[in-house]
């Protein structure tokens, strides 16, 4: 039933952290889903937001909307956490908030705003993992256990030989047979 039912959050693009700027989609998606109008509910840090969408859209992200969004659907319970954190870059490494082993993992480097990467050197745990010259992402094909680690991407643009290396995110993969979410969890770190 819908009372007992929890929605799960999903963010789109599905990248965390965000660049200051960017604008980024969070949408409540209740499983299943009863027919008919429903009021959903927003929270950021526990605190109730006000907006009663299915979608909350943040067209240009600002410090003041980083935290940990939860949405309710109807009488639903709350969906669990997802956190959004907010970089003022000038290079980021992101990935999906959740994956499971055996998901495909998708990493990406992302400059501020007038910056367009053409390469990107991607590392985990201090080693290289990928050929210079690949573009700005870095793509796993089935994420396991013994992917979990420490990551960081360096980055040059068309504009720039050196825009700079992203800090360091902690990237934990959970088993198949974890609940719901979350499965992997990305911690931004200031390890220099």
């Amino acid at each position: 039933t819908e009372a007992s039912a929890r929605p799960v959050v999903s963010l789109s693009p599905n990248w965390v952290p965000i660049l200051y700027g960017d604008s980024v989609t969070l949408t409540c998606n209740l499983d299943p889903n009863p027919e008919g109008e429903k009021r959903y509910f927003w929270y950021r840090d526990n605190k109730k937001l006000n907006h009663y969408k299915k979608s909350f859209i943040i067209h240009s992200a600002s410090w003041t909307q980083k935290g940990n969004y939860q949405c309710r659907a109807g009488t639903s319970e709350k969906s669990d956490t997802v956190r959004l954190d907010i970089s003022n870059g000038p290079v980021i490494l992101q990935a999906p908030p959740s994956v499971r082993e055996g998901d495909s993992l998708y990493l990406r480097c992302h400059a501020q705003f007038g910056y367009y990467i053409r390469n990107a050197r991607f590392y985990k745990n201090g080693v290289l993992i990928n050929s210079f010259g690949a573009g700005s992402a870095y793509r796993l094909e089935k994420a396991s256990l013994d992917t979990t680690g420490t990551y960081k991407c360096a980055a040059s643009a068309d504009t720039s030989p050196a825009v700079g290396n992203s800090k360091e995110e902690f990237i934990y993969v959970g088993g198949k047979d974890m609940s719901v979410f979350p499965f992997i969890q990305v911690m931004s770190q200031n390890l220099r």
